[in-house]
């Protein structure tokens, strides 16, 4: 039987032209998994209250005193909201089936795990993207898998960036090629999205995200310890002015 939690993200749907069957299908069953419904009124809007069946009843309604609630972007008509006092914890959101990665403390105080979606050789990048084994031609080729494709290409413009301005850093040439504030957070959102219940208005919803440490969660994700490498390059400059 499935853990009881206290707490998890209620959604809301305007009445209208979308069905909740359609606006979860095609939104929202990564995040809930199994789901129902009921209804319910958000502000001056009826419509009707989803939320995952694992979420404690108690907490299955709305009192927006209590809650903060957003527009989800990409689906006009549905909300997000989360209990102030009772956000949903990293073990709560936790994907059975989660990618291999690194731990980062977060601004709540917990541990989440980003996917390493690419390894850096030194030679080059290799994407650590899921992938399947095909075989074309006499021989088998690991190729990434499609529903993989979208967030594998960002992984891969994230890390030239990064190699980019690390070049730089090196050189101690004006920094051109570091990637936006934006670009990491949007690309640790989608990471976090791989192995939580989650998407980006979850994420903002919970505030975890903190912008001094956003691209070295970034790199981490692409395979820099960046922290590390700075710190290499740093000692290597004073290595070289101690030997002139």
């Amino acid at each position: 039987m499935a853990r009881k939690i206290p707490n998890g993200f209620l959604y809301f749907l305007e009445s209208g032209d979308v069905s909740v069957s359609t606006a979860v299908n095609s939104m929202l069953i990564d995040r809930l998994g199994t789901w129902h419904k009921r209804p319910a009124r958000l502000g001056d809007k009826q419509g009707s209250l989803i939320t995952c069946t694992t979420m404690s009843g108690a907490f299955e309604r709305i009192d927006e005193s209590a809650q903060t609630w957003m527009p989800v972007d990409v689906l006009p008509g549905m909300h997000v909201g989360v209990w102030k006092g009772h956000k949903p914890t990293e073990e709560d959101l936790r994907k059975p089936d989660g990618i291999l990665g690194q731990k980062v403390k977060m601004l709540d105080g917990q541990e989440w795990t980003l996917p390493v979606l690419m390894y850096d050789t030194g030679k080059g990048p290799v994407s650590m993207a899921p992938s399947a084994l095909v075989y074309r031609q006499g021989r088998w080729e690991s190729h990434v898998r499609e529903e993989f494709k979208p967030v594998a290409s960002k992984a891969l413009g994230v890390h030239s960036k990064i190699a980019a301005t690390l070049a730089e850093i090196d050189r101690q040439q004006k920094l051109t090629s570091c990637p936006t504030v934006g670009e990491c957070v949007e690309f640790v959102a989608v990471g976090l999205a791989l192995n939580y219940r989650v998407g980006p208005e979850e994420v903002g919803l919970l505030g975890i995200l903190d912008p001094s440490l956003i691209l070295q969660h970034a790199g981490a994700m692409v395979g820099f310890n960046l922290m590390k490498r700075l710190l290499e390059i740093e000692e290597g400059k004073q290595g070289l002015g101690e030997s002139v």
